[in-house]
């Protein structure tokens, strides 16, 4: 008989079963896993909302985070973008989450207590800038700045510019806004003529509330739970502000001075009566970028 023997084994032929390694996420990965996220939830735009979010989160602009798509994403990157994630999904507006929106040719801070800027509000700066020769610039109901700095910073060299808003919430954001572009602007807090009693302008500005009553118990609810009221309802049919500026405004506007008021897609005749009847020339209604009414412009009728 042969004497039994042993097996010897080799460790290069065996060894423990391993941990399968952990896969790590890349950037554009979870760009798309976000995206999709926000779309089932019901949120529009789902891709751009998803790349600001993140961009956000990561502190990035959108332009590295175009660059760094395989980038790859530790646990600890991971937890600000779901953060921000929950948070729009609760219905906080993105631009609320991030502190920042974009409007004509500037970027404004924005947050809770002021109304976003939109890109409708935008056909206003561009009649205001086509119709302003120069001289002294009002913008009533002004909230982030919008109107006001934008026209400062495409016409610097005069003014002097002027802004007024009643609620202090918003005031707070348009000295950010005004103190980050370094901008020679005058913010005012007051019903809206009543700080610059005295004082006349050869342009007047304004975005009012004026949403009616009926309206704003259907926005949705991101914007009613989110943006201000006062800056967004104005009675039953949202000519409350518009009415008082009409019967108003003339006392503190220069001769040929112009008015603009940004006003809702339904409101062109009735808002154009309502200047009419207090003695306006040249009342018009013109549209925005979309072909709904926007912006009513009346000139001083003396």
């Amino acid at each position: 008989m042969r004497p039994a023997t042993s097996t010897r084994i080799s460790s290069k032929n065996w060894a423990l079963p391993s941990q399968k390694p952990k896969t790590v996420p890349d950037l554009l990965s979870i760009l798309r896993k976000s995206a999709d996220y926000l779309g089932g939830k019901g949120i529009d735009s789902p891709r751009v909302e998803a790349e600001l979010l993140v961009a956000h989160a990561l502190d990035l602009d959108r332009i590295a985070l175009y660059l760094q798509f395989d980038k790859p994403l530790t646990d600890e990157s991971l937890g600000p973008i779901r953060e921000v994630l929950k948070r729009r999904v609760r219905g906080e507006p993105v631009q609320y989450i991030t502190g920042k929106a974009g409007f004509y040719e500037i970027e404004l801070a924005v947050g809770s207590g002021v109304l976003i800027p939109r890109p409708e509000t935008e056909r206003l700066v561009d009649r205001a800038l086509a119709l302003y020769e120069g001289g002294p610039v009002l913008d009533l109901c002004t909230g982030s700045g919008a109107v006001i700095l934008s026209l400062w910073h495409a016409r610097q060299e005069d003014g002097p510019f002027v802004a007024v808003d009643l609620s202090p919430e918003a005031l707070v954001w348009a000295e950010k806004n005004r103190a980050s572009l370094e901008a020679d602007v005058e913010l005012l807090e007051g019903d809206l003529f009543a700080p610059v009693a005295g004082r006349t302008f050869t342009l007047i500005t304004t975005n009012p509330p004026y949403v009616t009553a009926d309206e704003y118990s259907r926005l949705p609810t991101h914007i009613r739970e989110w943006e201000p009221a006062l800056a967004l309802e104005s009675g039953p049919d949202g000519m409350n502000l518009l009415t008082r500026i009409a019967a108003e405004g003339k006392a503190y506007l220069e001769p040929d001075g112009w008015l603009l008021s940004e006003i809702g897609s339904g409101q062109g005749s009735i808002a154009k009566s309502a200047f009419e009847a207090q003695g306006w020339r040249d009342v018009s209604v013109e549209q925005d970028y979309t072909g709904r009414d926007r912006v009513l412009l009346a000139k001083h009728g003396a």
